[in-house]
């Protein structure tokens, strides 16, 4: 199992047990974001893709995961509102169940490393 594989899970459990107390939303989105980033990353370096940061990811999710493309900038622009633009009170259960269900697709749809 690759150091992504591990990480995008780790992330999923993090998510999970922030879940239960049900106090940190804008936590939840994050990892949820991050475990993508890990399971796009995975999946970029088997092809010998390595992004170094969000705009590089972003162009060759692009490019090579074209059919994610749309859910993973959506996914993107949800994580940055949550992290630097909204206070982290005003996040709602409608952009938690919105992170949820961006993570599953996208996650469906990245091919396994």
């Amino acid at each position: 199992m690759s150091w992504h594989t591990k990480q995008s899970a780790h992330n999923v459990d993090a998510q999970q047990h922030l879940s239960e107390s049900g106090q940190h939303i804008d936590w939840e989105i994050t990892a949820l974001f991050y475990s993508v980033i890990h399971a796009i990353d995975g999946y970029l370096s088997s092809i010998d893709a390595s992004p170094q940061n969000h705009t590089e990811r972003k162009m060759l999710v692009r490019r090579e995961l074209r059919r994610i493309y749309k859910q993973y900038c959506a996914f993107y622009t949800l994580c940055i509102k949550v992290r630097y633009t909204s206070p982290f009170d005003s996040i709602t259960q409608e952009e938690k169940q919105a992170a949820v269900d961006l993570h599953n697709a996208i996650r469906a749809s990245v091919p396994k490393m």
